[in-house]
């Protein structure tokens, strides 16, 4: 979370918040991967390579620190949505490989 607590209302405070934490570049990366563009993330879409990318984005902020409730703010998700991302996206062998 920031240092001020706040969670973003708009995607273009999203983009500003993952800026000043220098996590943007992971993120994009984790959208591009999966040929998806970033703020397809942040929104509701399902296909299932949008919910790859999403996936992989929860555990890449998981693994730099972030709690749930924290990644789940700021998706505009329940922090069990993210856990279960988290979860089956660690089960992917290559996904792991590819974060690290």
């Amino acid at each position: 979370m920031s240092q001020t607590g706040e969670v973003p209302k708009t995607f273009e405070a999203f983009i500003r918040r993952l800026h000043e934490e220098r996590i943007y570049v992971e993120i994009a990366r984790c959208a591009s991967n999966h040929g998806v563009p970033l703020q397809t993330l942040w929104g509701r879409s399902r296909p299932p390579r949008v919910v790859r990318a999403r996936h992989e984005a929860f555990l890449f902020l998981k693994d730099s620190g972030w709690s749930f409730p924290e990644i789940g703010a700021l998706f505009d998700r329940d922090h069990t949505s993210v856990l279960t991302g988290c979860h089956r996206t660690s089960q992917l062998p290559a996904t792991r490989t590819r974060i690290a």
